[in-house]
């Protein structure tokens, strides 16, 4: 304390700066202690777990009310992002669903086939799924909403393991590079890794493509 009251004054941009932000009380205004942090934490901490669980209060009501596999499993599922689930889509997740539990007491599960499927989620008949037809007709399949709820992950509300086409492009890149290091090594994977870098450019000209037709479908809205 000797030193610091002796010498401040000798590094006047030091004092000139302190001097300038000392409050009423002869303290550093904006300086806290670790107690003060602390304490400001602990208060943060105790408004975000409210929020938090205010946030989650919602989610369960809403859920309640639309079911679990709603509008984020749609959105998931719709992959070239049309606000329609297309045969394909739907063929590729019920690929991934598990099969669902058997409820004791309930009629065993009916093999449908995907026109079948179809058939009941599609309303207008035109063959695809629109985000209101899902919603409402999903409970007409009591077997396939049971799979999708088995499926999803309660932190993300999404189909665990169904990835996107930019996160299957992820993961091959991925592929490509591990074995590229190993071809570099002397490992025999010279076709493996040709089959994967093909798997990779066609999920890259895909993605392309959804982009591009996603682009023309903004154009269209703003045009009109």
């Amino acid at each position: 304390m000797d030193e610091w009251l002796a010498n401040l004054a000798k590094l006047p941009g030091l004092k000139s700066a302190i001097d300038s932000s000392l409050d009423a009380s002869g303290k550093i205004s904006t300086y806290q202690s670790l107690e003060d942090r602390l304490v400001v934490l602990i208060e943060k901490r105790a408004t975000k777990e409210n929020e938090l669980a205010t946030i989650n209060k919602q989610i369960n009501s809403i859920q309640s009310s639309i079911g679990s596999a709603g509008v984020l499993v749609f959105r998931q599922i719709d992959i070239d992002h049309s606000g329609k689930i297309e045969r394909k889509e739907l063929l590729r997740v019920l690929k991934c669903l598990p099969r669902p539990e058997p409820v004791e007491g309930a009629p065993k599960a009916e093999k449908m086939s995907i026109d079948d499927i179809i058939a009941r989620l599609d309303s207008d008949g035109d063959g695809i799924i629109d985000e209101a037809e899902w919603l409402a007709n999903l409970d007409n399949l009591p077997a396939l909403k049971a799979s999708v709820e088995q499926a999803i992950d309660p932190a993300t509300g999404k189909i665990i393991g169904y990835r996107s086409l930019e996160e299957q492009l992820t993961k091959l890149q991925g592929n490509v590079e591990d074995l590229e290091a190993k071809l570099a090594a002397g490992e025999d994977v010279g076709e493996e890794l040709e089959n994967r870098k093909a798997q990779a450019q066609k999920l890259v000209d895909k993605v392309i493509e959804i982009r591009k037709t996603q682009a023309q479908r903004l154009e269209k809205k703003g045009g009109a």
